[in-house]
C-alpha cells in the first residue's frame, strides 16, 4: 500500500467531514439514517467519534472500513485554512460541497500511486506519474475551483490507465482471461478455486465461499466481500482488500491474522493486487437496491427503493462516489422520450449486449445510479426501474438468477420475493422469471432473464397505488429487453 502520508487518513487534522458532509441510511453498514450535512448523532464537540471503540457492536461497520484517502485533511487544513464549519454555515455549504469531490480525487491519487510502483508498470509509469501530478494539482485549487471538476471525467481519463495497469500486472496468469466483471456470485461455492489473475472487479462475492481460493494478481476493484469466508489461503493467497469484512480463523470476524494482514498490505506477486480493492466509498453509499436516494428540490431524500440491484451492481474506482456525489450537488435524472432504446454491459466493437426501450413518456435516467457498463437505473415519480447485467460464472440459467435475487433480498431483511416465480419472454425471445416484490411501504416486481452466457435482473418497485398506475409501463419495458449472444 502507499507510503504517503498525505494519502492516508489524518483524523486528528480534519473536522470529522466524514460524519457530517456523508449521508447514509439504516442498514446491514449504519444503525440510524443520517443526511448529507446533518451532523451524526455519535460525533463530539471536538471531532471525535464517541463510540469509536464500539463501532461494529453499536451497529456502525461501514464506519470501520471508510478511508477518505487523506481528504479530510486537505480539505479541513489547505482548501478552508483551518476554518471550522460549526463556526459559519456558509463555509460549512461549501465544505461539505466539496468534500465528496476531494475524497474521490485523493482515492485517485491513491491508485495512481500505487500502480506506478508495480513492477509489471513500466511501460506505463510515466504516464501513470504525469495523471498522479495533474490530478494533484487539481486537489490544490480553491473551493470554487474544486466545485467545478469534472470528477466524472478525472476518473474515464484515469481509468484508461488503471485498466492497462491491471492488464499488465496480470498478464501471464492462469486466470487472466477470467473476465467477471459485475458477477453475481453471492454464496458462490468457490472453495479452492484457481482465480489468479482473474478479473472479479464489481462482482458480489458477498458470503461467498473463497476457502483456499487463489486470488493472486485478481482484479478486485469494486468486488464486494461482505462476509466472504477467506479461511485457509494463508498470507501468500488472499488479497484481501476489506479485512474488517470477511473471515478468518475458525470462523471470527474482525481484525485479519498477522500473515493476512500482510498479505492485505502486500501490492502484487505472490500476494494479490491489493491496488484494485474496494473502494470503501460504497460503504456510504447505501446498498443499491436496499436505500437509494434521489434528490428533490435540491434536498437528498432518502428513498426506500426494494429490489436487488445489489446482483450486478459495479462499485467500480471509475464511479463508485459518482452518485452520492450527484446527491449531495442536487444533479436531477436525464428526461428519456418514448422509444428511448437504452443500452447497457460492457461495450465490445462498439455494441452492448442488452437493451431495453422506453415505452412511455415521464421516465428520466437516473445518472447518478447509471453506469452503462453495468446497467440502468430509471425513475418515474416514486416508482424506480432497475435493471443490471448479470455474468455468472457459467451459462446464464433463469433459476439460478432468481435463487441469487432471493438470497439478496433475504439478506437485506426487510422485503421478501413473492411465492412461485412465473416464465416470461420478452418480444425479442429472452425467457427468464418474473415475480412480486414486496417491502415496508413498496410493492413492486422482479424479473430475471438469462441467455447463453449473460443475465439480467430487473426490479421496479414504488408505493402501492404508484406502482399500480406504472406497472403496465414496466411490464412493457421488461417486454423490449433484448440479450445479444454469444457473449463472453
Amino acid at each position: 500500500m502507499s507510503d504517503r502520508a498525505d494519502l492516508r487518513a489524518d483524523c486528528a487534522s480534519c473536522f470529522g467531514l466524514c460524519c457530517v458532509a456523508l449521508p447514509f441510511a439504516r442498514s446491514a453498514d449504519f444503525a440510524v439514517d443520517k443526511d448529507a450535512g446533518e451532523p451524526c448523532r455519535n460525533l463530539l464537540a471536538d471531532f471525535r467519534c464517541g463510540i469509536h471503540a464500539d463501532l461494529r457492536r453499536r451497529g456502525f461497520p461501514g464506519c470501520t472500513v471508510f478511508d477518505c484517502f487523506g481528504a479530510g485533511q486537505k480539505v479541513s487544513q489547505l482548501t478552508f485554512s483551518g476554518r471550522d464549519w460549526r463556526a459559519d454555515p456558509d463555509v460549512a455549504r461549501r465544505m461539505f460541497a466539496v468534500f465528496p469531490v476531494m475524497r474521490q480525487l485523493h482515492e485517485l491519487l491513491r491508485y495512481l500511486d500505487e500502480a506506478a510502483a508495480l513492477p509489471s508498470s513500466g511501460p506505463i509509469r510515466d504516464d501513470l506519474r504525469r495523471a498522479f501530478e495533474e490530478i494533484d494539482r487539481l486537489t490544490r485549487g480553491g473551493p470554487g475551483e474544486l466545485a467545478e471538476v469534472d470528477v466524472r471525467a478525472v476518473r474515464e481519463s484515469a481509468g484508461g490507465l488503471l485498466s492497462r495497469a491491471s492488464v499488465l500486472a496480470r498478464a501471464g496468469l492462469s486466470g487472466r482471461g477470467k473476465d467477471r466483471r459485475g458477477a453475481d456470485l453471492l454464496g458462490a461455492k468457490l472453495k479452492g478455486a484457481d482465480l489468479r489473475g482473474a478479473d472479479l472487479r464489481g462482482a458480489y462475492l458477498i458470503a461467498a465461499d473463497l476457502r483456499g481460493a487463489d486470488l493472486r494478481a485478481a482484479d478486485l476493484i469494486g468486488a464486494d466481500l461482505r462476509d466472504a469466508d477467506l479461511r485457509g489461503g494463508g498470507p501468500h493467497r488472499v488479497p484481501l482488500p476489506d479485512p474488517g469484512a470477511a473471515r478468518f480463523g475458525a470462523g471470527r470476524r474482525g481484525d485479519p491474522p498477522a500473515g493476512v494482514a500482510r498479505a492485505a498490505r502486500a501490492l502484487v506477486g505472490a500476494r494479490g493486487l491489493i491496488l484494485f480493492s474496494r473502494p470503501v466509498w460504497g460503504h456510504f453509499r447505501p446498498s443499491k437496491g436496499i436505500f437509494p436516494q434521489r434528490t428533490s428540490g435540491g434536498r437528498v431524500v432518502r428513498v426506500t427503493w426494494w429490489g436487488t440491484g445489489a446482483v450486478a451492481f459495479v462499485l467500480l474506482v471509475l464511479g463508485a462516489g459518482l452518485p452520492l456525489l450527484d446527491r449531495v450537488l442536487g444533479l436531477r435524472g436525464q428526461p428519456l422520450a418514448p422509444g428511448t432504446v437504452v443500452s447497457v454491459g460492457t461495450e465490445r466493437g462498439g455494441v452492448r449486449p442488452v437493451t431495453f426501450s422506453v415505452t412511455s413518456a415521464g421516465w428520466a435516467l437516473n445518472r447518478g445510479d447509471t453506469s452503462l457498463s453495468n446497467g440502468a437505473e430509471l425513475f418515474s415519480g416514486d416508482v424506480v426501474f432497475d435493471l443490471n447485467v448479470v455474468v455468472p460464472l457459467g451459462s446464464a440459467d433463469a433459476r439460478a438468477l432468481w435463487g441469487g435475487l432471493g438470497r439478496i433480498v433475504a439478506a437485506g431483511g426487510h422485503a421478501r420475493l413473492g411465492t412461485g416465480p412465473v416464465p416470461v419472454t420478452t418480444a425479442q425471445g429472452v425467457t427468464g422469471l418474473t415475480g412480486r416484490l414486496a417491502g415496508r411501504g413498496r410493492v413492486g416486481t422482479a424479473t430475471v432473464l438469462a441467455k447463453g452466457a449473460l443475465g439480467a435482473s430487473v426490479t421496479a418497485t414504488g408505493p402501492p397505488h404508484a406502482f399500480r398506475k406504472a406497472a403496465p409501463q414496466v411490464e412493457a419495458m421488461v417486454r423490449t429487453i433484448r440479450i445479444a449472444a454469444p457473449w463472453g
